[in-house]
């Protein structure tokens, strides 16, 4: 019910009376909340896994590459596939190998 509450408090804001300023502060403020909610999603993402994890991901060409992580970097996670390429995924597109 509070959601809901916070929902019509939010879409019942008048924002047509806003100045350029407040209207650029608000942006700023949105912005910034939507980074931070990428970044709790990347962070829960990369929990599935640890140094060593075998992971797989499909590459751009569609092809299903089995990896292993070899380091965890801001926004992505650094992969090492077994002909010895290395890889720097964004860490929705890891997946953990199922079998594994």
């Amino acid at each position: 019910m509070l959601l809901l509450f916070k929902v019509v408090e939010f879409l019942s804001m008048d924002i047509g009376k806003l100045t350029r300023k407040e209207l650029i502060e608000l942006n700023h403020r949105i912005v910034a909340r939507l980074e931070h909610l990428d970044e709790l999603e990347v962070q829960a993402k990369r929990q599935e896994f640890i140094l060593g994890s075998p992971a797989q991901f499909v590459d751009d060409k569609g092809t299903i590459q089995l990896c292993v992580v070899v380091k965890f970097n801001k926004k992505s996670v650094s992969v090492s596939t077994a002909n010895g390429e290395r890889w720097n995924i964004p860490a929705e597109r890891l997946q953990p190998l199922a079998n594994a």
